[in-house]
């Protein structure tokens, strides 16, 4: 009935020639919100001629989502004349560099293997007006920022760019500042959101083998409902994953069970997407290169085996569910498994599933309050043994002694100490007790010499030496003597030094 938010604003804008920043949740069709723009774009431009470069170019992080693009492109171009070549690595080069030397309207490409053909002349990109920078943030992560900026330095500087990403950090915006002209912003809910047509569901276990114990049992109730897409966090553990899957699991689900990673080759690749679309295969374990972009229809189930390395990518991989159809938005439904190393997580999780209005399970909010990350997040000071700081005073991170918590606490404190050190540090004269009524009277008088001759007279009571005493003598009465010359007033220069 209604086109998404994120492809009404762009078009008008676009077709008025304003560079434009596109931010939306992965899987609300930023696809269209700038192949549309680019057809009508390339009806007004005068045709190729020989030796003329694109123009229109597409720059995609992966092969597969570059693949994915060009397949939608070539679906709207094709009817009215235009080529769309599509460039990425992992295949034939000569096959590539022939096609563009035939002349395309339209290239979308990876960085990387661009970067090469343009060394070798394979084209030139003389012609091109307008750029497309679709999952920016992914280009970033991946490391192409440097052939990112090399592409477009080799481009009109009066030409046309659109920006697209899930999230804007502040690398991806100073790269916007960078090659963009007051470009006109499209946001779409709020930066790091979750759709909230994907529900989902953070399950916290003990370790992995309970992480496996429940994806064994919960795996042929998924495959009910549909397709179901599951990430780990490396190349050998989406291999070991899908391999024990195969061999523990009933012969009729086994069967289902497919694989792919970026240790593969582009030939295995294709072919384990190709089967987990058309639904040869109902079940593919991933590592994050199917996270950014893919559009696979009738995925139901995403589970995030091990959590994702941040809160974005965490994004984007539920977002291979619920997304944009023909008939609208089809609701899925993620499933996260945390263990208590992932507790830095768990932090960013609680936010993320407060702004999507998800529920937030009470034994995730407990191993997010185990990270130091949880003070910083919700703004609150800990001390050190973890509660609340309640003294109500700025910079109060410790408590003082308990023994100094209560009056009687500290008079109990002051009683343990020998007769007169008390006094002699308050400058009071000293209460000499029934067992210091023997002392000289000259002692008692100077409250450091008592406290001095009380010191000494514990380390007795405590099977001191005899020389230790007299040391203690000793020092008592080269303590009284300082303490005497201290007590005299000095003379001060005329200088008032």
């Amino acid at each position: 009935e209604s086109p998404p938010v994120i492809q009404a604003p762009p078009p008008p804008a676009t077709l008025s020639g304003r560079d434009i920043i596109g931010i939306a949740q992965t899987g609300s069709g930023k696809t269209l919100a700038f192949v549309w723009p680019m057809l009508v774009h390339l009806m007004d431009q005068r045709e190729l001629e020989k030796g003329d470069g694109p123009i229109g170019l597409i720059l995609a992080p992966t092969r597969e989502l570059a693949e994915q693009i060009y397949h939608e492109a070539h679906r709207f171009m094709k009817p009215f004349g235009a080529k769309v070549v599509a460039v990425f690595g992992g295949a034939g080069k000569w096959e590539m560099a022939s096609a563009l030397k035939r002349g395309a309207e339209v290239v979308v490409a990876t960085p990387g293997r661009l970067m090469e053909l343009l060394r070798k002349n394979a084209t030139n990109l003389r012609r091109c007006t307008m750029v497309v920078l679709d999952e920016a943030d992914r280009m970033f992560e991946m490391g192409f920022e440097y052939q990112m900026r090399s592409i477009i330095d080799q481009i009109r500087p009066d030409r046309q760019t659109l920006l697209f990403s899930a999230t804007l950090k502040r690398r991806i915006q100073g790269l916007a500042n960078a090659i963009l002209r007051d470009p006109i912003r499209v946001t779409v809910g709020k930066l790091g959101q979750s759709s909230e047509d994907v529900t989902q569901d953070v399950v916290v276990l003990v370790g992995n083998r309970e992480k496996w114990s429940w994806l064994k049992n919960q795996l042929p109730g998924f495959l009910k409902t549909g397709k179901v897409l599951v990430f780990v966090s490396s190349k050998s553990g989406c291999e070991e994953l899908a391999l024990n899957l195969r061999k523990f699991m009933e012969p009729e689900v086994a069967s289902l069970i497919d694989f792919i990673h970026g240790d593969l080759d582009q030939g295995s690749r294709y072919t384990s997407l190709t089967a987990f679309r058309n639904g040869s295969k109902q079940v593919l374990v991933a590592t994050d290169v199917a996270a950014r972009g893919l559009d696979i229809s009738g995925i139901t189930t995403v589970v995030n085996f091990d959590v994702a390395k941040n809160i974005e990518q965490h994004v984007h991989r539920i977002g291979r569910t619920g997304r944009m159809g023909v008939d609208g938005v089809t609701p899925g439904r993620a499933y996260t498994l945390c263990v208590h190393s992932d507790n830095d997580l768990a932090c960013n999780l609680v936010i993320n599933l407060e702004m999507s209005k998800q529920v937030v399970p009470k034994e995730l909010v407990k191993l997010a309050k185990t990270s130091q990350r949880w003070s910083k997040i919700n703004g609150v000071r800990h001390k050190s043994n973890g509660q609340r700081d309640q003294s109500g005073r700025a910079g109060a991170t410790f408590a003082p002694p308990k023994a100094l918590q209560a009056s009687s606490s500290a008079e109990s404190w002051q009683a343990g100490l020998p007769p007169g050190v008390m006094a002699a540090f308050q400058n009071k004269p000293a209460v000499a007790s029934a067992s210091a009524s023997s002392s000289s009277s000259s002692s008692s008088e100077d409250p450091a010499k008592a406290a001095l001759e009380a010191v000494a007279r514990l380390n007795a009571k405590m099977g001191a030496s005899t020389g230790a005493s007299a040391g203690a003598s000793a020092g008592a009465s080269a303590g009284a003597s300082r303490g005497e010359e201290l007590s005299k007033p000095k003379k001060r220069s005329r200088w008032g030094r």
